[in-house]
């Protein structure tokens, strides 16, 4: 499955960045003639819905113009198929200016067109990963501090040990010279 992202946050960054997605940008699978997604009669899917749309409206292409604002030439060329790979938010203006939505189009594809809602989850789980990466490393770092912690507690024991031998046999010399006569 492709997901598109068809948010507003999205195009509004894209248009302040003036990257404007197309089809062929956005959906890889229109892009390449294998995966291309074909109906019967060879055309994209996503235009013989948007065509099904439009005569489902009874608009003509001169009423969709007008209504989008968009020049008539433009929208010409999307329902004629000129353009294979037109800019999604052309697209989605023309999809809401017949009563539908980007979904409606590509419901018999294999594309997903992401919403504002599923645009947030996908951040969230972002986030969620990203906290998860870090806390692996932390994690790591952890694990790595604790064996060195214990290591120096083993080197501490031993150090420990070698002060009761010392102390020992300290007090084992000490008994042996207070036996001595003076």
């Amino acid at each position: 499955m492709e997901v598109i992202n068809i948010s507003e946050k999205y195009f509004s960054t894209a248009k302040r960045k003036n990257q404007y997605p197309t089809l062929a940008v956005l959906i890889p699978s229109f892009a390449t003639n294998t995966d291309k997604v074909v109906s019967r009669k060879g055309h994209n899917m996503w235009l013989e819905n948007l065509k099904e749309l439009k005569k489902r409206t009874g608009m003509s292409n001169k009423q969709i113009a007008d209504k989008t604002n968009l020049p008539e030439r433009t929208v010409n060329r999307i329902f004629s198929g000129d353009t294979d790979h037109p800019y999604a938010d052309t697209l989605d203006i023309i999809v809401k200016a017949l009563d539908g939505d980007l979904g409606d189009i590509f419901a018999d594809t294999k594309v997903i067109v992401a919403t504002d809602e599923l645009v947030s989850i996908k951040e969230n789980v972002d986030v969620v990963e990203a906290e998860r990466d870090l806390t692996l490393v932390e994690n790591e770092m952890l694990k790595a501090k604790n064996a060195a912690l214990t290591t120096e507690i083993e080197l501490l024991k031993k150090e420990l040990q070698h002060k009761d031998e010392i102390i020992a046999l300290h007090n084992y010399y000490k008994s042996l010279l207070s036996g001595l006569p003076k």
